[in-house]
């Protein structure tokens, strides 16, 4: 059930790295204020945990393994929330990497 004051029904959002911690949580919420979702994450069987989870709250959502570091994976996102969704207007990314480098100099592989 969703609150008038917080209504995403017609929304779709996306979370990258929503498989476990803040990501997971953060996941939960437009499912429960009626977003579609795709929640992903690098490690497929989470992905379908989480999934379960989101279309037992009667939400469409996608299983789609996607994990930060691997651009294959990220290139392929677009595509696969296109064909099943209208668009996105919600995205959240939580990844887990830890690198002390100043952030202009980290390259794309990094």
């Amino acid at each position: 059930m969703t609150s008038p004051q917080f209504d995403l029904s017609s929304k779709t959002a996306v979370v990258i790295g929503a498989t476990s911690r803040i990501g997971l949580g953060i996941a939960k919420g437009p499912a429960r204020a009626g977003a579609n979702m795709l929640a992903t994450g690098r490690r497929a069987d989470l992905v379908k945990s989480v999934t379960k989870e989101i279309e037992k709250n009667g939400r469409r959502t996608l299983v789609h393994a996607c994990g930060a570091s691997d651009s294959s994976s990220l290139e392929s996102l677009p595509a696969a929330v296109s064909a099943e969704f209208d668009g996105v207007q919600i995205l959240s990314i939580f990844t887990a990497t830890k690198k002390r480098t100043p952030t202009l100099n980290v390259s794309d592989a990094e």
